[in-house]
């Protein structure tokens, strides 16, 4: 249990620094007055990437369900510190766009695991 708290705390962090590291480096290296859809745009898309493949090897190397607990609770606490790190309320925005693609990755996994334990 304890190890599953963990990963779901690391997980969640590392999708925050990147997500938000994204558009610290966005708005840094390209500033600009209009607004930048291509970079939130592009965040999402590397967020979601992220929580694909780094779930499916969680399911891979324990379990489906114990990957979806972790990336379910990881997608919520992500949802809330990017929300509360930009200032906006996204109404669980970030964690579906995070959790669709974990449960995918997730259910590929776990196919995975059970093909190769035969």
């Amino acid at each position: 249990m304890l190890s599953t708290l963990l990963r779901t705390l690391v997980r969640a962090v590392a999708l925050t620094l990147l997500f938000l590291g994204q558009i610290w480096a966005w708005d840094t290296f390209a500033p600009s007055t209009d607004a930048n859809i291509g970079a939130g745009l592009l965040a999402f898309l590397v967020s979601a990437v992220v929580a694909f493949g780094w779930s499916w090897r969680d399911a891979v190397r324990h379990g489906w369900l114990n990957a979806l607990v972790c990336w379910t609770l990881a997608a919520v606490l992500f949802d809330v510190t990017v929300s509360l790190a930009n200032g906006f309320d996204g109404g669980g925005f970030m964690a579906v766009l995070t959790l669709v693609p974990a449960a995918v990755g997730t259910l590929i996994g776990g196919l995975v695991r059970v093909v190769r334990r035969r």
